[in-house]
Order: C-alpha cells, then sequence, then structure tokens
C-alpha cells in the first residue's frame, strides 16, 4: 500500500507518460472573508485593500498551478437576508462579506470557486445569486451551488495543458442544502453522483474527474466510518481523486485503489477564536498529472492567523508531520476509525449530546421555528444524525465511555494543543 509520506509531504501514485503534457491543480480549502466568532473586519478590509498579504509565503505555492481551486465559504455582497433557519440575530453562523473582498481570490488568481458548502444560503438565494454574479463578474468560475438543484449539481468542465478537467463539487450542506429543486448547495447523494460519473464517463471520455466534498464531522482527527465510507464509495465509481473539507482540522490522506482520498485539508483562510493548534494548521493539495494520469500528490502546509495564511517553520512542520503520520495510520483499520470516533463521541459526554436533543424538543413543543429547524437539521445532516445514533448505541450496549485510551488522548490531543505553543517552537 502506498502511504503519505508527510515528512517530504508528497505521494509518488504513477509514472507519468513523457509524451503527454505535464501540469498540476491545486485545491484549497475553506475560504472565510470574515474572523469567525468575531466582529472584527481587520481581515475583510485587508482582502480589499491589500489582497496578496493574505497569503503571504504561501502565495507562489498556489500560483505556480494551472488550475486553481478554493471552497467560498462566504457570501459576497449585500444582497439577501439571514436565513431563517441561522436566526436573524445570530450573527456567529452567518458569514458574508463586501464585494470587493473577491479581490483576494482574484489576486492568486484562483480559477474556480466551489460553493457546495453549509454556508451557501447564509443570506438566502438572493445572498447565493449576488454571490455567483459577484465570482463570475470577476472571471471566477463556480460549481456545486446554484439557483436551482439542476444547476447546483452540474459538473464543471475546464480544460488544463489541453486535457479537459470535470469537478463535481458536493456537501452535507445542513440548512444551505438545495431540497426538492431549490436554491442552494448540491447535496451528496451517492447514487447520484454515480450516475453523474457514469455520464461523464460516456460524455467526456477522456477528462479527469475530480469529485470535492465539504462534510463530515467538525474537529475530529480522524473522519467518521460513515465519511470513510462514503468518499471511498465515490472512488469505486470512477474518480480520479477525491478531496474533503469542512471539519476546521485537518485529517489523514490515502491511495485507495490506485485514487487518492484527502479526508480534510483544515481550515485555510478562515481565522477561528479556538486557541487549539489544529484549528490554526492546514494544507492545500497540489495533484500532478501528464495528461489524464495523476502521477503524484503534494501537500504545502500553512499556519492560520487573523491575517491570512503563513507557511509553517521547520519546528512546526516537524511536529505537523509527526501528527499527521500518526492520524494517517488509523485510516488502515476500521476499528481504529470506529475507535476515534467513539472517543470523540464520548469526549462530547451524554450530558451535552442529551441537552442538545432536550433544547430542540423543547423548541418543538413551544412552535419556536429556529429551535426546531436546528432540531430537524439534526437528523437532516450526517454529521449530527450519525453521532447521535451511535452514542445512543453506545448507551444501549454499555458501551458509551469505553472507547480505549489511546483514542481518548488523541481526541484532546487534536481538541486542546496550544496554537501559541506551536508558533513559539520556531521562535526559540
Amino acid at each position: 500500500m502506498t502511504w503519505m509520506d508527510w515528512k517530504t509531504g508528497k505521494m509518488h501514485i504513477a509514472p507519468g507518460d513523457p509524451t503527454q503534457q505535464r501540469w498540476r491543480m491545486t485545491i484549497a480549502a475553506d475560504w472565510g472573508a470574515k474572523q469567525i466568532w468575531g466582529d472584527e473586519t481587520m481581515l475583510e478590509a485587508l482582502m480589499i485593500d491589500s489582497p496578496e498579504q493574505v497569503y503571504g509565503d504561501l502565495l507562489p505555492y498556489i500560483r505556480g498551478s494551472d488550475l486553481r481551486v478554493v471552497n467560498v465559504e462566504t457570501v459576497l455582497g449585500d444582497q439577501g437576508v439571514p436565513l431563517a433557519a441561522k436566526g436573524q440575530n445570530d450573527k456567529r453562523f452567518l458569514i458574508h462579506a463586501d464585494a470587493r473582498t473577491v479581490n483576494a481570490l482574484t489576486a492568486v488568481p484562483f480559477d474556480i470557486g466551489c460553493l457546495a458548502n453549509n454556508h451557501t444560503l447564509d443570506m438566502s438565494a438572493e445572498g447565493l445569486n449576488e454571490t455567483i454574479r459577484v465570482l463570475r463578474q470577476a472571471g471566477i468560475q463556480t460549481v456545486g451551488g446554484g439557483m436551482s438543484g439542476a444547476e447546483a449539481e452540474q459538473p464543471l468542465i475546464v480544460e488544463a495543458k489541453g486535457t479537459r478537467v470535470a469537478i463535481i463539487n458536493c456537501s452535507e450542506g445542513e440548512q444551505c442544502r438545495s431540497v426538492d429543486g431549490s436554491p442552494g448547495a448540491y447535496g451528496l447523494e451517492l447514487h447520484r453522483v454515480q450516475s453523474q460519473i457514469a455520464r461523464l464517463r460516456q460524455t467526456e471520455p477522456d477528462a479527469v474527474i475530480i469529485v470535492i466534498f465539504h462534510g463530515g464531522r467538525e474537529h475530529t482527527p480522524t473522519p467518521p466510518p460513515y465519511v470513510v465510507h462514503d468518499l471511498r464509495a465515490i472512488a469505486e465509481m470512477g474518480a480520479h481523486a477525491v478531496i474533503a473539507h469542512h471539519p476546521h482540522v485537518p485529517q489523514g490522506i490515502e491511495l485507495y485503489n490506485g485514487v487518492p482520498i484527502v479526508y480534510s485539508m483544515g481550515n485555510f483562510v478562515f481565522w477561528q477564536t479556538d486557541p487549539a493548534f489544529y484549528r490554526h494548521a492546514g494544507y492545500i493539495v497540489h495533484l500532478d498529472w501528464t495528461g489524464s494520469t495523476i502521477t503524484g500528490l503534494e501537500i504545502t502546509p500553512y499556519q492560520v492567523h487573523k491575517d491570512g495564511v503563513r507557511l509553517m517553520g521547520a519546528k512546526m512542520r516537524e511536529k505537523f508531520a509527526e501528527d499527521m503520520a500518526r492520524v494517517n495510520k488509523l485510516l488502515a483499520d476500521p476499528a481504529d476509525i470506529e475507535a476515534a470516533w467513539n472517543a470523540f463521541i464520548d469526549h462530547m459526554g451524554i450530558e451535552q449530546i442529551a441537552r442538545s436533543l432536550e433544547s430542540g424538543a423543547g423548541g418543538l413543543r413551544s412552535g419556536d421555528l429556529k429551535a426546531t429547524s436546528r432540531m430537524l437539521n439534526l437528523f437532516f445532516t450526517p454529521a449530527h444524525r450519525e453521532l447521535y445514533i451511535q452514542a445512543m448505541k453506545r448507551v444501549m450496549n454499555g458501551t458509551f465511555g469505553d472507547s480505549p485510551p489511546w483514542a481518548k488522548e488523541l481526541v484532546h490531543y487534536w481538541l486542546h494543543d496550544s496554537f501559541i505553543d506551536a508558533v513559539n517552537l520556531d521562535a526559540e
């Protein structure tokens, strides 16, 4: 089995055809034009006035690619009203910014903006429509979100150095998912993705197919079992690469039947106030090709600050490589994947899980639409539903709290290891 070499940041996949053109595709994770969980507008202003500064010494590593893709997790512009499900006054969960922050996308420049995420409809359908308009007017193509279900799920076909590239962008979506043809994000349904890949094999037989997924449980060091199942299933359907983001922390990379699967790249330009190191550490993914043959995968790790991203120093990168190699090994054993998932549930604790259910039930009883919507989301979104079901199963069979010590230690470390201490490693 081929494993990711986290020290070098490289994975060799296959020999290339010397008669074909070499090209590189770079994919970045969550891009947010405002600090999350805060009202500061420093980052927004920087994106408008000094956009290149946001990427610091990481910028050449993105610019050096032939095709550049980013998850645009911000509503751009001043159109629309807050999504009712998130609450008119609950600004913590709403991400929208001045349309001029698109400068920080064109300055790179990013070629493609992914819209299948759980903030696509933060300012309702009008906000999504304006975001699409702003991006396209700036020369950035979009995929994964639209004003109808058909538009949201439409694959994007582009060309890089003479090779056709088909991108499918889907997500769990939460309240922002397109339902029954409504505006929103393309929600992952395996049978629909399978049909899309089969059609592309017919209509674009020489194209490479990239599936970019936004989903999974936030903050876990390893993907939950259902995510591993779904992304491996997509690889088996014929995708050439499967790339995921959303958990806000980095996770592992595997080569599954010759197909690279990236489970989470962590945050990108997406500052959060949590002091944990892995909320401020991530990596961009470079896919290397000759023609339609993928030859390798390389990552560039970085640290996330209030004013953007920066390359990791040598000592921080060494720490990062050791930690990532540790979690990566767990992907080889389904029992380890489940143990880490159970440890994350144990860390939440039965009281927090019960309080969430009680809060939603109280809102349902009183007719509170916001609380009822959040209760619905617990059942509608796999990241929540799978956690609550697994927790209740473990209560029923008497195993809640019994995850192995190594798994509990790993979860605690991923959630609480200090970012400041990691920064100071290279300051010593």
